[in-house]
């Protein structure tokens, strides 16, 4: 009798914890349901990501020569879960932006308005079932690419937003200047592999050592980069000039601050697109005529790109 009245104790106990599950359960529902619930009114807004610029309302975006020329600009619509319609957002280029104090000291200038063109004329373009909306920016190759100021982050699309299909614009991010500049195909990091063979003023061999280390390209101009080292040195005094030919044929030299490391071609020097690599043979001749002769491999490993690290292509 006691066995048996043990088991019904602890049925109704069973019983009462499946209960009190089952009411959490239902309050815990209820109140997610609560949570999710839309506003009652969408707005439209800028994000707050400037790409690098680390100045409020500002974004920087960089575009590469020969990966397309052409980049998107974005908002959010906010106040809801889920968009069930398309929507539009109006917008003007407005550049009194570019006048405003914390600004016009950062010495932006009002990008040429045929160095680029917009794919939905002057509107973003909410489609359902997303809360992101888009306008792609398409730049002008031979316009923007052959100003020298592209080369920088000088040139600059001040959007503001004017009117929507929404319920409204939020006023504290609707305005955002978008500031543009290119690099080339070549600009990255590049791990760098091959022998330096060392010769003394008498053209005796002195000693030869191997190469391992990472090499940074920088953008000069079309195609043209600057290296920030030669060999197993890194800085100004080593910085070598490597342009680009149309056929992938590399020329090397020196830059204004390198002089006293005089560069010259020693043998192939070439590009593979295909696995963007550069090959190099080079003699390094110093002030005191000792020189060496210099055979490398640099494999691009990756760029950083307004902020993010893009990785081997």
């Amino acid at each position: 009798m006691q066995v048996g009245n043990k088991v019904e104790i602890e049925k109704i106990t069973d019983m009462k914890k499946i209960f009190w599950i089952l009411i959490i359960a239902v309050v815990a529902t209820s109140c997610y349901d609560d949570f999710r619930i839309d506003h009652t009114f969408s707005s439209i807004a800028f994000s707050r990501a400037d790409g690098g610029s680390n100045v409020e309302g500002v974004l920087h975006r960089t575009v590469v020569k020969d990966e397309g020329l052409q980049l998107d600009m974005g908002l959010n619509l906010t106040g809801i879960l889920e968009n069930e319609e398309e929507h539009w957002v109006g917008f003007e280029i407005d550049p009194s932006l570019l006048e405003e104090t914390g600004i016009k000291t950062l010495g932006y200038k009002l990008m040429p308005s045929d160095y680029y063109s917009f794919s939905n004329g002057s509107k973003f373009i909410i489609e359902a079932g997303s809360i992101l909306g888009k306008v792609t920016v398409i730049i002008d190759s031979a316009k923007f690419l052959n100003d020298p100021l592209s080369l920088k982050h000088r040139y600059a699309i001040p959007f503001r937003l004017t009117d929507t299909s929404a319920d409204s614009i939020n006023s504290e991010l609707d305005t955002k200047i978008l500031v543009v500049k290119y690099i080339n195909h070549f600009e990255g990091y590049y791990d760098q592999t091959g022998t330096v063979t060392s010769f003394d003023a008498g053209g005796s061999q002195t000693g030869t050592t191997s190469l391992e280390n990472v090499i940074t390209l920088t953008t000069t101009s079309l195609d043209t980069v600057v290296s920030d080292g030669m060999m197993n040195q890194i800085g100004s005094d080593f910085a070598m000039k490597i342009v680009v030919n149309s056929d992938n044929s590399v020329n090397i030299g020196n830059t204004a601050g390198s002089q006293s490391n005089m560069v010259t071609e020693n043998g192939d020097c070439k590009f593979n697109g295909e696995t963007s690599t550069f090959t190099l043979n080079y003699k390094v001749t110093s002030t005191d005529g000792t020189y060496k002769n210099v055979s490398s491999q640099m494999v691009w490993r990756n760029r950083i790109r307004d902020g993010v690290n893009e990785w081997r292509r």
